[in-house]
């Protein structure tokens, strides 16, 4: 579990990585990561679902993370990513979001998937348009304070 840890912290222990993901705030030291990621196995023991670890093919290193989670009060099932800076840029969100949507339709059968984005994070909404997500609305967090972009796509069965 240390060398996931590592590969956490990488991650969520970057600012500029962390600026539109959760709260915004990294993680401060390598015990906060590690509880955030019992936390994440805990919860897809619950749900069987999580944000999994991307790793690159070619270096067998953790780049980024994939996945989904319940948000707004558990009513929604939201997919979410985010890479490691030295990948940003390179198509590998696109890639990986799309696949793991098809997984979510096809293997773990959700009938409606979620995203929502900071209003300011652009290429983040462009990653959802490009596999499919259209523009809903605008919607405050749940806390009230920041506002976001919100898209949503639905099975072909369930449409």
């Amino acid at each position: 579990m240390l060398e996931d840890t590592n590969a956490v912290f990488m991650l969520w222990g970057d600012a500029e990585v962390m600026r539109f993901v959760g709260s915004g705030k990294p993680h401060k030291n390598f015990d906060e990561s590690r509880r955030w990621l019992e936390w994440t196995i805990a919860y897809h023991d619950k749900h069987e679902f999580c944000r999994w670890a991307v790793v690159e093919k070619a270096s067998e290193k953790v780049i980024g993370s994939c996945g989904y989670l319940y948000q707004n009060c558990n009513r929604e099932i939201g997919l979410g990513y985010y890479f490691a800076r030295p990948f940003w840029g390179q198509g590998y969100a696109t890639e990986i979001a799309e696949a793991c949507l098809k997984y979510g339709f096809e293997k773990l059968n959700i009938k409606e998937i979620v995203a929502t984005v900071d209003v300011q994070h652009l290429a983040s909404q462009r990653v959802l348009e490009k596999i499919g997500f259209k523009f809903e609305e605008i919607r405050q967090n749940d806390d009230g304070t920041v506002d976001k972009f919100y898209v949503s796509m639905k099975s072909e069965e369930s449409k």
